[in-house]
């Protein structure tokens, strides 16, 4: 008996669900690790904002598994009213990390700079994503449209990871050692806070430069640049 395969529309609809399966599991994954951090490195943060973390990232876990998950009914409309409903999550998700970046900022000041733009960035993620979910689905599958920017947009996005990049590395390196007095009252800032920026200034350099010297950029070789940045 022949198998019936998806027409273009809904095999592109079943592909932006895989890929924002893994979206959401890289998310689950950031937020528990921000809530395990969080709880080790303040001892006087609230439970709840530790447990709220805890939650999302076992929110984003089941939702990434619901949509690796082939859908019963291969219908369009009912794919469209399952990926708007996930795209009013990310919103809702991304309205709660943006506030809780700026509270962690202004409690605990340069010392929770480095986890207030870690949730600042994960909120503004959830929230792009949402808005693009919740937009019109158009006939090109999502993953060949976002490859293809990447490719097509290669020396515009060079330029502004090679800027950033330099910007956290040298960010990162006043922060180890221009910031400080090294003395007791004004010691050095915990090693992840320098150690972060640039790690991430070091790894946009590289795409950067990537992107920027490599010949003959395709799908594939696309495809890793968006998985490392």
């Amino acid at each position: 008996m022949a198998t019936a395969h998806p027409s273009p529309s809904l095999q592109s609809s079943l592909d932006q669900r895989r890929f924002v399966g893994w979206g959401l599991f890289w998310g689950a994954i950031v937020l528990a690790i921000m809530g395990c951090w969080l709880n080790v490195k303040y001892l006087d943060i609230p439970d709840a904002v530790v447990w709220a973390l805890w939650l999302l990232a076992a929110g984003a876990l089941v939702l990434a598994i619901l949509q690796w998950r082939r859908p019963a009914t291969l219908d369009d409309a009912a794919l469209t009213g399952q990926r708007r409903l996930v795209a009013t999550i990310l919103l809702i998700v991304g309205l709660v990390l943006v506030p809780a970046a700026l509270w962690l900022l202004l409690r605990y000041g340069l010392q929770g700079f480095g986890e207030s733009i870690g949730l600042l960035t994960l909120g503004c993620i959830a929230l792009g994503a949402g808005v693009k979910l919740n937009s019109t689905t158009p006939a090109v599958p999502f993953q060949e449209r976002l490859l293809r920017g990447v490719i097509d947009g290669r020396a515009g996005i060079s330029t502004v990871l090679g800027v950033l990049g330099a910007a956290l590395a040298i960010f990162a390196f006043w922060l180890a050692r221009f910031s400080h007095a090294g003395t007791i009252e004004d010691p050095a800032p915990d090693f992840p806070l320098w150690l972060a920026p640039g790690l991430f200034g070091l790894l946009f350099l590289g795409v950067s430069a990537y992107l920027r010297f490599t010949p003959d950029l395709n799908v594939a070789t696309a495809r890793f640049v968006v998985l490392v940045a």
